[in-house]
């Protein structure tokens, strides 16, 4: 659950959002299965499959299928519509690399090449809207503690141009419920120094 669904600093649901989650891990593959559904009248809903695979210790690759719908009721998502130019599948192509020892820092970057939402004006080429992200994640004792800053090399999705598109900070810990069951928490507070815009969130997690 979170009271916002939003990523990279852009802004994706107009009220708080429901976010269930399934993995499975075997070795250095983990696919995953991810969704938001909005709690209000949203026009934007998404479910993302993921793939991605540790090649070594600290660097991981990965694919992202985005799909997003609108979901009325006798409203046609068109899951199997896969037209480049009409398509609510998009792919994404990512990297991270995550450095060990006294500064824990991890680099992504990120690519999208192929799929209808990333069409430029014409919609005949791709933008491959593209991000990089730099963030650092510590934890003390039971909390948990981090900084970020992405930015995008070119226009596309996130801005017209070169630009910085998000700078953030967050705070979490757990909260346990049975000696099986806990919570982890989180409250993020994200600027996005290009559309002038704020967000402070709060992500809320049942796991074991």
């Amino acid at each position: 659950y979170t009271t916002l669904f939003r990523s990279r600093g852009m802004n994706f649901s107009e009220t708080p959002a429901i976010q269930p989650t399934f993995a499975y891990k075997k070795n250095k593959l983990k696919l995953t299965v991810w969704g938001s559904y909005g709690t209000g009248r949203e026009k934007y809903e998404e479910i993302d499959f993921i793939a991605d695979y540790d090649l070594f210790k600290g660097f991981n690759i990965g694919v992202i299928d985005y799909f997003g719908f609108r979901d009325t009721i006798n409203d046609k998502q068109h899951f199997l519509n896969i037209s480049p130019r009409t398509t609510g599948h998009l792919l994404d192509g990512q990297i991270i690399y995550t450095l060990r020892g006294k500064v824990p820092l991890s680099f992504l970057w990120s690519t999208w090449f192929w799929g209808a939402a990333d069409k430029n004006e014409t919609k005949e080429e791709n933008n491959y809207s593209s991000y990089f992200e730099i963030s650092y994640n510590k934890s003390i004792r039971s909390y948990r503690y981090g900084f970020l800053m992405g930015m995008t090399p070119w226009k596309g999705f996130y801005n017209k141009g070169l630009g910085i598109v998000n700078i953030g900070a967050k705070v979490g810990t757990d909260l346990h419920i049975t000696d099986r069951w806990k919570i982890p928490t989180e409250m993020s507070l994200y600027l996005n120094p290009q559309r002038q815009n704020i967000y402070l969130t709060v992500l809320l997690t049942l796991t074991k």
